[in-house]
């Protein structure tokens, strides 16, 4: 006959107590819930470069639809100047003279890249990167031209009803104002603050 001897001493050992007390310390930083409010209003500022001109200062606004975390609907309207200082001095004519430059755009963006800037050891900004493409029309010199643009953007978000803006875009226009025959490739680059409400 077997017998198994259990000494007395591990017979009666408590198991409901862990015998090591890990210490669990919390992370202190504490980064703002976006608001659940669906809709961005941006005021921008920035240059737009027309092909084969320098650029010109423009201002802008865009309303943002968050249809969802991921996606986005986006119109915007921005004015500026159409100027060609640099023909004027080359000699080549002048094509615009200070014209007003008006565009308007909607847009379809895709949130993505979602991620956090640390300020310090307590604070932490939400940030994301978004993809933006659609299309739109530019009204200069009482003429207007069709076009399409993608681009992308960070959004910065330090409270849950306030955002920061970074954009480059790229337009393509079916008119090259140097080059009847050809279309034109022009560049946006913008800095804006935006509410959410």
């Amino acid at each position: 006959t077997l017998t198994l001897f259990i000494p007395h001493a591990f017979a009666e050992l408590d198991t409901s107590t862990p015998a090591i007390s890990p210490e669990i310390k919390r992370d202190a930083r504490k980064a703002p819930v976006i608001d659940t409010e669906k809709i961005e209003a941006t005021v921008y500022i920035g240059a737009y470069k027309m092909d084969g001109f320098r650029a010109e200062p423009i201002a802008g606004v865009r309303i943002n639809f968050h249809s969802s975390d991921l996606f986005f609907v986006e119109g915007s309207v921005a004015k500026g100047q159409a100027k060609d200082i640099n023909l004027d001095k080359s000699g080549r004519g002048s094509v615009f003279d200070g014209e007003t430059m008006n565009y308007m755009n909607i847009s379809l963006g895709m949130n993505v890249l979602p991620g956090q800037i640390f300020i310090g050891k307590n604070r932490a900004i939400n940030t994301t990167f978004y993809l933006a493409t659609g299309m739109g029309r530019l009204s200069v010199d009482q003429e207007h031209y069709s076009s399409l643009h993608f681009g992308g953007g960070l959004r910065a978000i330090p409270t849950d009803w306030l955002s920061y803006h970074m954009d480059v875009r790229s337009y393509f226009l079916n008119k090259n104002f140097l080059d009847p025959d050809d279309t034109s490739h022009n560049i946006e680059y913008t800095f804006g603050v935006g509410l959410f409400f």
